[in-house]
């Protein structure tokens, strides 16, 4: 688009931006506004359907990408529809997910542990958004509200590596995988008193795993 997303997460935060679209005339217009704002923005042009293959790369990543049905197009300003590239605006009616399910997907590959992962998100679809990230191994996903009360942002989180510990380190928590599971392992080699639980988050805690002396 015009890169006010990418601008803005420049400006106030200070980060390192770069801001993607497929679009040659709105790459042109983002780059105008770069250069205007002095923000530290690399503007590259990339297909969201077709991400290169970045791994673990990036601490977050916002997208509003098109979420609008084609049998909505009825209930929409016209200001909208005059002004507004479709190709930025639509999808199938039978696929309302078809930007978000790929850009998830390239989020859990691209995204550092623990990076975070922001949509915009059409109200109708919320709940089936929730649960693809989900199912796409995010945690912490949270569905944000507008000012108008409507479902209209969604944020979540790529698990990373987590312990905490208590009661006189006689027991830990540990939640993040593969690595997660080396290092109860470890744990329990060097303290083998230690209560040991391992939580394989793909929600908040989807299954439990109790971790044996002796490795």
């Amino acid at each position: 688009g015009s890169g006010c997303l990418a601008c803005t997460a420049a400006l106030e935060t200070g980060c390192e931006t770069v801001g993607w679209d497929l679009s040659d005339r709105a790459l042109a217009v983002a780059r105008r506004n770069v250069s205007a704002l002095g923000a530290r923005v690399a503007i590259e042009k990339a297909d969201a359907l077709h991400p290169p293959c970045d791994s673990r790369q990036w601490d977050i990543i916002v997208s509003n990408p098109p979420y609008i049905c084609q049998n909505e197009r009825s209930a929409m300003h016209s200001n909208v529809l005059r002004h507004e590239p479709h190709e930025a605006l639509f999808v199938p009616d039978d696929d309302p997910l078809l930007f978000y399910r790929a850009i998830a997907a390239y989020a859990a590959e691209a995204l550092k542990e623990n990076g975070v992962l922001l949509f915009e998100i059409n109200p109708l679809h919320s709940e089936k958004l929730e649960r693809l990230l989900i199912s796409a191994g995010f945690s912490n996903v949270e569905l944000i509200a507008d000012l108008y009360g409507k479902q209209r942002f969604a944020e979540a989180r790529k698990p990373g590596c987590e312990l905490i510990m208590c009661q006189q380190m006689r027991t830990a928590v540990i939640g993040g995988g593969a690595a997660g599971f080396f290092l109860a392992v470890n744990l329990k080699e060097m303290m083998p008193q230690m209560d040991l639980t391992i939580f394989e988050r793909g929600q908040r805690v989807l299954r439990k795993v109790e971790v044996s002396g002796g490795g």
